[in-house]
């Protein structure tokens, strides 16, 4: 039988997550705190094996809202992250 995904806990004790968003490599997760913290995931080379994928914290911003991050998403064409707090939303120039 075929697999498409393999499912794995890949972090533990993130306090108040609100949104998580995959772009390529990168797991980005927005906390109810309003920090946005980036992750790089590098998957294992060979597809159902037991080797779980490794997870590495490449870029946490405490400051990046005041509120918590209920949605996150990139606009690919021009690089930009768009996030959306509350009522209010922001962006970021380079993404992630």
């Amino acid at each position: 039988m075929h697999h498409a995904f393999q499912v794995s806990t890949v972090l533990d004790k993130i306090a108040r997550i609100e949104s998580i968003f995959a772009y390529g490599d990168k797991l980005l997760i927005g906390t109810g705190t309003g920090q946005l913290l980036v992750y790089e995931v590098k998957e294992p080379l060979v597809a159902g094996t037991e080797e779980q994928p490794v997870v590495t914290l490449v870029d946490t911003r405490k400051n990046f809202s005041r509120r918590p991050i209920d949605q996150i998403d990139i606009i690919k064409e021009i690089e930009v992250l768009v996030t959306l707090s509350g009522m209010w939303h922001s962006f970021v120039v380079k993404a992630p």
